[in-house]
């Protein structure tokens, strides 16, 4: 049985890959979530350009999303579309110092392709899950920096269809923040501005960075990554988040099989068959604890997926009440 019209489901077939009644826990990051109705999985350009066509001609809502990194599935029935962009959509071009990379493109094989190719500057994201549409949607990168600053100019379509190109100054880069956030856009390539370097001083740097990303982060349990933003102010005063929430004693926390990393406290883990909701609630209680230890309220770089597809940021209350509202 499915919500959508027939000759959507038809239409859609014959121009884009798609996959129905998916079980989100075996594609999520965090290997939570419930089923999604319907997951469009376009390989290219085209087959994106057609697929929000035909979302637009039946008049069909959908969600977009890449590697799942940062997104908390709802543990119910997803009923709105779920247009899904990784995998194939990854090509390449280099030409001298600049390159031309699709969105889907895995951003540590990525890292070691740029390094591969001798060119320096974002080093620092060979160690973070995700595509690079993400990536750039987020301002992504380590050691306070950010893919932005390499950004030229990215290309996305909007929901009429219409493909835009914005050069770095539109794209409105802060720390980890940029146009694309709400904006509700499908990014599809971007070009960068990198450096030339020598290949083994770059794969010296990476080596590194993956030493001490291994040493300090959680990687063999399901995780999304960091579950909140650096505040640049809190920072300054307190330090990251992750020192924070050790500080407070939450390093360890546990809510059923869901926990604060014993690692690094600003990774939640599922230990085994964790649920959202008990995710919600430990963000909830670590914030609100935070908030009366500092006075700063830490913003979730993660995001709820809600039964209806809307995407809230996982320290909204309205995460809890939907899931709780859910489960009744």
């Amino acid at each position: 049985m499915t919500n959508f019209p027939q000759a959507f489901l038809d239409e859609l077939k014959k121009n884009c890959p798609i996959q129905q009644n998916v079980r989100l826990n075996f594609i999520s990051r965090w290997k939570i979530g419930g089923i999604a109705e319907l997951i469009i999985t376009p390989d290219n350009k085209e087959q994106i350009v057609s697929a929000v066509n035909i979302l637009k001609k039946h008049d069909i809502d959908y969600v977009i999303i890449g590697g799942t990194t940062n997104i908390l599935f709802t543990d119910k029935k997803i009923t709105t579309a779920i247009l899904k962009i990784s995998g194939k959509f990854s090509n390449l071009s280099v030409q001298d110092d600049t390159v031309e990379i699709d969105s889907g493109h895995w951003i540590p094989s990525l890292a070691r392709r740029l390094a591969n190719e001798g060119l320096s500057g974002v080093e620092h994201i060979c160690g973070i899950p995700g595509t690079l549409g993400g990536l750039i949607c987020m301002n992504g990168g380590s050691q306070r920096k950010g893919i932005g600053e390499h950004i030229i100019t990215v290309e996305s379509i909007d929901r009429d269809g219409t493909v835009i190109e914005r050069s770095n100054a539109e794209c409105n880069f802060t720390y980890r923040m940029s146009s694309y956030q709400g904006n509700e856009e499908i990014i599809l390539k971007a070009k960068l501005k990198l450096i030339k370097k020598d290949r083994s001083s770059i794969r010296q740097e990476m080596l590194k960075i993956f030493a001490e990303r291994k040493s300090k982060f959680p990687h063999r349990l399901p995780n999304c990554g960091s579950v909140f933003v650096s505040n640049p102010s809190m920072y300054k005063e307190y330090g990251p988040p992750g020192k924070i929430i050790e500080g407070i004693g939450y390093k360890g926390f546990r809510k059923n099989n869901v926990q604060v990393s014993p690692l690094h406290a600003n990774f939640i883990v599922n230990t085994g068959n964790g649920k959202a909701i008990d995710v919600l609630e430990i963000i909830r209680e670590v914030r609100l604890n935070v908030f009366n230890k500092t006075g700063y309220h830490l913003i979730a770089e993660a995001k709820y997926m809600s039964p209806k597809g809307e995407l809230i940021p996982a320290h909204d209350e309205r995460c809890m009440e939907l899931e709780m509202e859910n489960e009744r």
